[in-house]
C-alpha cells in the first residue's frame, strides 16, 4: 500500500535500530535495572525503541525525555510510561536502578542523568551524537556505568550466528509488521513531498533551524511530480 511505503523508506532504516536496541538489552536483562531513559522521546528511533519494549513486554518503567514542545505528541504516542522535560531531569526517581538510551548526545543532559542517578546509573548507552557538544569533564569521571557508544552491527552479527540469517530476518519481518500494523493507522508519522529545487531548499534549512514538526517525514525528489512515487 501506498501509506506503508511511505512510512517504510523512512521509518525502516531507523526502525531497525530501535529493535536491535531493544533486543540488546532485553538479552542482557537490561543491566539489572527496572527503568529505561530514553532521550530524544519524540524521534523515530526513541519511540520505536519504547513501542518495541512494550510490544515485547518488558518488565520495565519506560522514561521519555523530551522538550517542552513535545510533549503533547509524545503523549498522543501512548508509548512512554512516564514523560519528562529536560528541565525536570533532577525529578526523576534516582533511587531505582536505571539504563539511559542517549538519543541525541547532549552532553549536558547526560553530565546530569549521571550526577542525579549516581551508582544506580548500570548503563549509559550513546547511540546519537547530533548534539554532541566538547566538555571538560571526561565521560570515565561521571558516577555510575561509563557510557559506552552502541554499534548496532555488532548485535546483528551476534544473532546472525545465534539464530542464522532466516531466523533474524523471520523475527526482524514480523516485529516491524507489528510496528507498522499500529504506527500507520495511529499517525506516528506524516510523509510530506518536496520536489522542486526551491522546495528542497526551503526544507532543508527549516530543518537545519529545527523548524520541522516531529510527527513530519520529509521526502525529497527531484523526479517529475507525477512519477515521484512511481521511482522512489
Amino acid at each position: 500500500e501506498e501509506a506503508a511505503e511511505d512510512f517504510m523508506i523512512i521509518q525502516r532504516p531507523l526502525w531497525s535500530t530501535s529493535w536491535v536496541l531493544d533486543d540488546w538489552h532485553r538479552k542482557n536483562e537490561f543491566f539489572g535495572a527496572t527503568a529505561i531513559i530514553i532521550s530524544s522521546a519524540s524521534s523515530k528511533t526513541s519511540y520505536g525503541l519504547a513501542f518495541e519494549l512494550k510490544a515485547n513486554k518488558a518488565n520495565i518503567q519506560i522514561f521519555g525525555l523530551t522538550s517542552p514542545r513535545n510533549v503533547n505528541f509524545v503523549k498522543e504516542l501512548n508509548l512512554y510510561d512516564h514523560i519528562v522535560t529536560y528541565d525536570d531531569i533532577e525529578k526523576i526517581d534516582n533511587t531505582i536502578k536505571t539504563c539511559f538510551v542517549d538519543m541525541a548526545g547532549n552532553r549536558r543532559v547526560l553530565e546530569r542523568l549521571h550526577m542525579h542517578l549516581g551508582d544506580n546509573m548500570v548503563n549509559s548507552c550513546l547511540v546519537g551524537n547530533t548534539h554532541w557538544e566538547r566538555n571538560e569533564m571526561k565521560m570515565k569521571d561521571l558516577p555510575g556505568a561509563v557510557p559506552q557508544f552502541f554499534f548496532a552491527p555488532a548485535q546483528f552479527q551476534s544473532r546472525t550466528k545465534e539464530w542464522g540469517p532466516e531466523g533474524l530476518t523471520k523475527r526482524m519481518v514480523g516485529a516491524w509488521k507489528r510496528y507498522t500494523n499500529q504506527a500507520i493507522p495511529q499517525g506516528y508519522l506524516k510523509v510530506k513531498y518536496f520536489n522542486t529545487v526551491p522546495e528542497i531548499l526551503n526544507v532543508y534549512s527549516r530543518l537545519s533551524k529545527g523548524d520541522v514538526h516531529t510527527q513530519e517525514g520529509i521526502v525529497c525528489s527531484l523526479w517529475p511530480q507525477d512519477d515521484t512515487k512511481a521511482n522512489l
